[in-house]
Parts: structure tokens; sequence; C-alpha cells
């Protein structure tokens, strides 16, 4: 990367355990930009997955769902896709979509591995959705059904278009640390209310 002062920094030969100083590569990735160029990757590719699962857990609240993902990635699974979706998108994507899912927050997850793998992983995932009041955490790993899974979360923004109608829709993004998901997510719907 090339900073702002100019200097050429290169970044991610952390050891595998280590926990001193920061996180370069992801700081500077997740600064999109602000405090420095990315100039040149080295990227890591992964195979076709012999297996894929996917499936959708609801939660009660919002919190609850960031909490999972939070256990979630602090537990080292190797999660594939994860995607949340707050109770008024739910309604939207489930009209649209024409699907018979829960109305609350919910967490659309999918996994890639072996067989084995991506069932446990399915498993250990519905076991911390339990832990933080979510579930059943309804997963498949037939092609077909995860298609369909999926194409309700792809039609999320024309389907959130239908709760305005003649309104135009914004498509945004943002990066905060997993550590203040939550927060975020709370702090946001907070603002909307407003």
């Amino acid at each position: 990367a090339v900073m702002a002062d100019g200097e050429a920094v290169t970044t991610g030969k952390r050891a595998k355990k280590s926990s001193a100083g920061y996180d370069l590569t992801r700081l500077l990735v997740g600064s999109e930009g602000t405090l420095g160029i990315i100039t040149a990757l080295t990227l890591r590719l992964q195979g076709i997955p012999q297996a894929i699962s996917g499936g959708v857990c609801p939660f009660p609240t919002l919190e609850a769902a960031c909490n999972a993902v939070i256990a979630t990635i602090q537990m080292g699974i190797p999660v594939a896709r994860i995607e949340l979706v707050n109770a008024l998108q739910m309604r939207a994507m489930k009209n649209y979509s024409k699907l018979d899912y829960p109305e609350g927050p919910c967490l659309f997850v999918e996994f890639h591995g072996s067989d084995a793998g991506v069932a446990e992983q399915a498993e250990t995932f519905g076991m911390i959705a339990e832990e933080n009041g979510g579930g059943p955490f309804l997963w498949t790993s037939v092609a077909e059904e995860r298609t369909k899974l999926w194409k309700a979360r792809h039609d999320a923004y024309w389907s959130s278009l239908t709760l305005r109608p003649g309104a135009k829709g914004l498509s945004t993004d943002v990066c905060v640390p997993i550590s203040r998901l939550a927060e975020c997510v709370t702090e946001t719907e907070a603002d909307i209310a407003e």
C-alpha cells in the first residue's frame, strides 16, 4: 500500500498466533482508501467446495442476531456468507418473493466445505443461535433450496422499493469492527426511527 506521505508499506506477514500490535491489513482494507491506497495484492485461492449448506435463522431482536454473528466469528466457524436482515426488510422480502419465512430479524448463513464439515458448521451455528434466543435454524444442502433462499436475499433491494411506492432506493455498506456490530446496528435502527 502507498500511504498518504508516499511511503510504500507491505502488510499481512504477521505470525499466525500474534496478538501484538495493530492488524494493518484489516485497518487498510477497512479504511477504504482513506489511510492509503492498496497497489498490490497477494491472494489465496480457494477450490470449489465439495458441499455447500445454507439457511435462515430468526431472532427476537437485532441485537440477539448480532451477538450470534459475533459468537460465530469468535468461535472460528468458517462462514462463507452471513447476512443480517431486519424485521421490516424480512416482511418486504417475504411478500415480494412469496416465501414462508418468519417476519422478525433474521440471519441468512452459508457454509462451504466437506459434507460432514458443512453439517457440523450448521449444527454448531444452530446451537449458537439458540444460546442467543434465535431459532430454529432452517438449513439445507440441496442446491435448488439454497438458490431459492438466496434469491429472497438478492431481491431485498427490489422488495424494499415496494414499501414506499414511487421512492428511489439507495444501497450502501459500512465497515465496522465486529465487536461494535450490535451497537452500530441498534444505533442505525434508532436513527431511522427518528
